[in-house]
């Protein structure tokens, strides 16, 4: 293989590289939302550049204060799955996320918890609500 060729595959790997993450970038930032269903409360979910994905929950039913947190990622074709402990319960929520917008559904006890969540992005970024919980 010579060096022109080599050379050539490198560049071209590199373009590739950088084209995907440019992708998950585009989902990069702080979402505020809602879900509703068989619980309803409000949520904020940071995405960061590389696609992970971490969001603290407020149920609406809940004590003052009662919170949960869920995990996730989101891939380039705009896919975000998340999980969380919810009260002892696994709760799976799955979205189709723009550039500006969120929207899914969630899932939780064997499906006997279930509904839908939606989050718009923030334009101003300054903020989160524990931060602590993620990495900048």
């Amino acid at each position: 293989m010579s060096f022109r060729t080599l050379s050539f595959l490198l560049f071209a790997c590199l373009i590739l590289a950088s084209c995907e993450e440019d992708k998950l970038e585009q989902y990069e930032g702080i979402w505020d939302g809602s879900y509703a269903g068989d619980e309803v409360g409000t949520m904020t979910i940071r995405i960061k550049e590389d696609g992970i994905s971490q969001g603290v929950a407020y149920p609406e039913e809940a004590e003052e204060g009662q919170s949960f947190v869920f995990t996730g990622s989101v891939n380039e074709d705009g896919e975000i799955t998340m999980t969380a402990n919810v009260f002892g319960r696994v709760a799976t929520y799955n979205a189709f996320v723009t550039e500006t917008e969120l929207t899914g559904s969630w899932i939780a006890d064997g499906g006997n918890f279930q509904g839908t969540w939606s989050a718009t992005k923030r334009v101003n970024e300054d903020r989160f609500p524990y931060n602590t919980l993620l990495n900048p």
